[in-house]
Parts: structure tokens; C-alpha cells; sequence
């Protein structure tokens, strides 16, 4: 029996056994090594897998680092290489919450250091080297549109609200504390 074929993309330095984990801009060098996983450095853009190969594909929080003209581009390949049946999931923020939070803590308020930061951090990412800047914004009405536009018909979209503990994924290991924006998950199936 063939070994199933699951892809962690943009997985940084922190790369997940089971997983062929897939990241732009994180080096060799800087990959922690653990048992059963593989580490290979490209874009999300243009994945290393033949068409129809792949089972499973993780891709959270990390499709806001790509450029509004990469997102479409990315998405097309995590269909192209999906196998028939395959499911992808895709995990960011809800960018309308933001904004919300932007009118209630920082608009029209005494600045707060704490809250500006916060909030800065979550809108343009943590920016320690290039892979962590935030470069696109995604609420469930774009998503919507580019997931059929990408060639997905079956998926499910579900919002998780402010101070929600995430979702379980196969491979990632979040943190036990909740969430401090709404966030969106798409379940997608090829």
C-alpha cells in the first residue's frame, strides 16, 4: 500500500511528522528536524508534485503572507495537486473582525500601546524576517468567490468568533488558549 501523501504548506521552522511540510522563505538550516517529516523550501505557487498526487493538505495561517496576486495562484495548486477525493484546509483570519477591533480599540481612542501593537502585528504579521509579513486580507465573501474560482465545488466554510479555541487539524499542534481575532476555515475537497 502506498504511503498517503500529506503537504503542510508554509509550516515555517516548526515542521509537523506524517507531512511533507513546504515553506518559502524558511532555510534548510533553520528547519528543526523531527522523525517522519520532510522539510522542502518552495512557494506555495508552484508546488513540486505532479498533478493529482497529493491526499491531504494543511495550509493554516500562513495564505496572508502570500500577495493578493499569489492567493489565487496558490489555491489553483493545492487543486491541481490534490488527488480526486483529496481535502485540503485552509486556516486564516477573518479580516471584517479586524476591522472591528481596529474601530474598537484603536479608532477614536486614547492610544494604548499594547492594543496598537497587537493589532498592527495581526494586520501586517509579526515581520521578524520576509516570510512573516501579511500581505493579503480574506473575509468569507472573497473566499467564497476564489475557492469556486480555483475549481473548488465541495467545501464548507466555518468562522470561528473572537476568544475561540481553534479548530483540530491532522497535523497541526495549536495552542490551548483561544484565538484573539474571528478566523475562517475552509474545508475543501477535490
Amino acid at each position: 500500500m502506498k504511503k498517503k501523501l500529506n503537504l503542510n504548506l508554509g509550516s515555517g521552522a516548526y515542521i509537523v511528522s506524517g507531512f511533507t511540510n513546504i515553506d518559502a522563505f524558511v532555510p534548510q538550516g533553520f528547519v528543526k528536524k523531527k522523525a517522519g517529516a520532510k522539510f522542502i523550501q518552495a512557494s506555495m505557487t508552484e508546488l513540486p508534485f505532479a498533478d493529482n498526487t497529493v491526499d491531504y493538505i494543511e495550509c493554516l495561517e500562513a495564505i496572508e503572507h502570500l500577495s493578493f496576486a499569489d492567493v489565487e495562484k496558490a489555491i489553483r495548486e493545492m487543486y491541481r495537486v490534490l488527488k480526486p477525493g483529496g481535502v485540503t484546509y485552509i486556516f486564516t483570519t477573518d479580516f471584517d473582525d479586524i476591522a472591528k477591533q481596529w474601530v474598537e480599540f484603536i479608532a477614536d481612542k486614547p492610544f494604548d500601546p499594547h492594543n496598537w501593537f497587537t493589532l498592527n502585528s495581526i494586520v501586517y504579521g509579526n515581520q521578524l524576517h520576509g516570510g512573516e509579513f501579511h500581505r493579503s486580507a480574506f473575509n468569507p465573501q472573497y473566499f467564497n468567490g476564489l475557492m469556486q474560482a480555483c475549481g473548488f465545488t465541495h467545501f464548507k466554510m466555518t468562522g470561528y468568533p473572537r476568544n475561540s479555541l481553534p479548530p483540530k487539524f491532522k497535523g497541526a499542534k495549536w495552542p490551548k488558549n483561544p484565538l484573539n481575532t474571528a478566523t475562517i476555515a475552509i474545508e475543501a475537497t477535490k
